[in-house]
């Protein structure tokens, strides 16, 4: 009977309050990758633009977890090459990362004053020859196997820090008023040079490893884990005028920006 006058909300409230809630136990591991995860986050933001870390006593307050916890996520960032940490003098910032706006490197924009894509890079050409397309290739630009298309492989840099390798084969007659000469900075430079337009540039990401050849050309340990691209370039009527394939090391990183928009 006395079931009849319970409000059934007081009820649950009830059974809430002064209960102690269930919680899932927190896991060291992850204490760590989170902490390990922000202090990149800081780096990669030229947070410590001085070049180090705060104290491992600062970060543990900062954070609001063990010192332990702290130590393990430094050590994580120093073997990813992030960091480098000396006994008795502090954690060092080593990050040598090269960064690009997504939005230059589809080679559709105009880079700003301070872009890499602003006479910044390099670019070591390690073939540049006539070859047959074999099917792959002819499959991506849509013509026939056999027909020549333009290879031009190499090494981009900045600086002293390789970022990437590329292979790119560029269909006829496009690739006519080529010639290594135009590639002093980067290959989007190039294609300005030969009078050969981008209408539209697609990226196909995926992770992979270095084998021994990725290693050697981008100054990297053998299976470090590396970017592969695939990159398609189209004129501005549509049909496709570039296929590339690169190898890109983990010391690059790409920014983006999209914005929703309004009929």
């Amino acid at each position: 009977m006395l079931s009849r006058h319970l409000d059934p909300q007081r009820v649950a409230v009830r059974h809430h309050v002064g209960m102690p809630r269930r919680q899932v136990p927190r896991r060291v591991e992850d204490r760590t990758r989170r902490v390990r995860d922000l202090l990149r986050a800081e780096i990669i933001d030229n947070t410590f633009s001085e070049g180090i870390l705060p104290a491992e006593e600062a970060l543990q307050a900062s954070f609001g977890v063990p010192r332990a916890v702290v130590r393990d996520a430094l050590d994580r960032l120093q073997d990813e090459g992030v960091v480098r940490r000396v006994r008795g003098q502090g954690t060092f910032v080593t990050d040598d990362h090269v960064r690009f706006s997504l939005e230059e490197a589809h080679g559709v924009a105009d880079p700003a004053d301070d872009s890499l894509f602003n006479g910044r890079m390099n670019t070591k050409i390690l073939d540049w020859s006539d070859t047959p397309a074999t099917p792959p290739i002819a499959r991506m630009l849509q013509i026939d196997v056999g027909i020549p298309v333009l290879r031009i492989d190499y090494v981009a840099r900045v600086g002293d820090v390789a970022f990437g390798i590329a292979t790119n084969y560029l269909t006829y007659p496009e690739a006519t008023g080529l010639d290594p000469d135009m590639m002093r900075v980067d290959f989007y430079e190039l294609l300005h040079r030969g009078g050969v337009e981008v209408g539209e540039s697609t990226f196909l990401f995926d992770a992979s490893v270095a084998d021994e050849y990725d290693a050697a050309l981008l100054d990297v340990e053998p299976d470090s884990p590396i970017i592969g691209l695939e990159q398609m370039i189209h004129a501005p009527d549509g049909h496709p005028i570039d296929a590339a394939l690169c190898r890109i090391s983990p010391r690059s990183m790409y920014f983006s920006r999209a914005s929703r928009t309004t009929a």
